[in-house]
């Protein structure tokens, strides 16, 4: 069964490593789904869906970035709530609890590597892909990620490009 925002179906994956006993284990929920952009919008499992959605700073007064992972699912089920099917993390990666909450509500997410109004080359560019390649490989097991945030507000095309490479290599969908 195809994960959606209207049925998200999610399958539980164990993986363990072995040689004479188990060396490591990694254990995950992932859902199956294409996700693609074209001229006449976005389409979910080949089916046209319009987003609608907000941002999300993951603050809250008083608390700052120090949220429990209730409240990150409680931000998430207020989204759902208000009809919300998508979210952008707005500027950073955020707590893997509210992309595990945006799983389980069926809200579809774009998630950014830590960057505002400064994209640039040089070190920024080198800190900036690792950054890329340390969100993808976390997240990308996540049905509800469907798009990489390469950086916010600028014109800088050679290190678009080079983001959008890193995200590729990772992450052909």
């Amino acid at each position: 069964v195809l994960w959606h925002p209207s049925s998200p179906e999610l399958y539980a994956i164990d993986v363990e490593l072995a040689e004479e006993s188990v060396v490591d284990r990694v254990s995950f929920r992932t859902g199956i789904r294409t996700a693609e952009f074209t001229r006449d919008g976005f389409y979910l499992n080949g089916t046209r869906l319009m987003l609608r959605g907000c941002n999300r700073h993951e603050s809250i007064p008083g608390m700052g970035s120090a949220m429990t992972t209730g409240l990150h699912r409680l931000d998430a089920e207020l989204l759902h709530e208000y009809g919300c099917n998508f979210v952008r993390l707005s500027h950073y990666p955020q707590h893997p609890a509210f992309l595990d909450a945006c799983d389980e509500l069926g809200i579809l997410v774009y998630a950014e590597i830590a960057t505002w109004k400064s994209v640039r080359g040089g070190g920024w560019l080198k800190n900036a892909k690792i950054q890329m390649r340390g969100l993808v490989r976390r997240d990308r097991h996540h049905p509800s990620v469907i798009l990489w945030g390469l950086g916010n507000e600028s014109r800088h095309r050679k290190a678009y490009v080079e983001l959008g490479d890193v995200c590729l290599k990772l992450d052909d969908t």
